[in-house]
């Protein structure tokens, strides 16, 4: 997770590994194996942490209507409902297509294209520091009065959170 201002700044970084209680699936996209995750938290015990971390935050990703269900699935199978919507999100591939044309719609092609580094593809935390790189691009290369990063900031510090317990 890459925690970003208001005004697109970065303001701090927060990762971990999580144990799915599963098959990891295809270990060469992500690098990671079962051994790196034996010791790893599982959802449940971190979804305080996380939930904190997104209260008021608006969700920013690369593909964000993906991510953002997955989130929120995730939070719903602890049987919270967590407002991680279209509204209060930005997805950089989305915007990316309307406000740099002609760029590439993967991550990484479109980081190439605007000359945001990505290094270790597929890391979920160099995954978000490039859509995080992708959100600074755009707001620089338009304005922030031209990005709806400001409207959906809003509904992000309006959305109630509920109060989650650690399992």
């Amino acid at each position: 997770m890459v925690l970003v201002s208001p005004d697109g700044e970065v303001e701090g970084t927060w990762e971990t590994l999580l144990n799915p209680g599963r098959d990891l699936g295809r270990q060469d996209i992500h690098g990671i194996s079962a051994a790196d995750v034996l010791g790893a938290p599982t959802f449940a015990e971190v979804a305080p942490t996380l939930a904190e971390l997104l209260r008021g935050q608006t969700f920013v990703a690369h593909n964000a209507s993906f991510d953002s269900r997955f989130v929120a699935a995730r939070f719903g199978w602890l049987g919270y409902e967590v407002p991680v919507s279209p509204a209060s999100s930005v997805c950089t591939m989305q915007w990316g297509s309307r406000l740099l044309p002609g760029r590439p719609r993967t991550l990484a092609g479109a980081c190439a294209h605007v000359g945001v580094e990505l290094r270790n593809h597929h890391s979920a935390l160099a995954d978000a520091q490039a859509a995080a790189g992708l959100l600074q691009c755009m707001i620089g290369h338009v304005g922030p009065s031209e990005v709806p990063w400001w409207e959906a900031c809003e509904a992000a510090e309006r959305a109630p959170w509920p109060e989650i317990v650690g399992g």
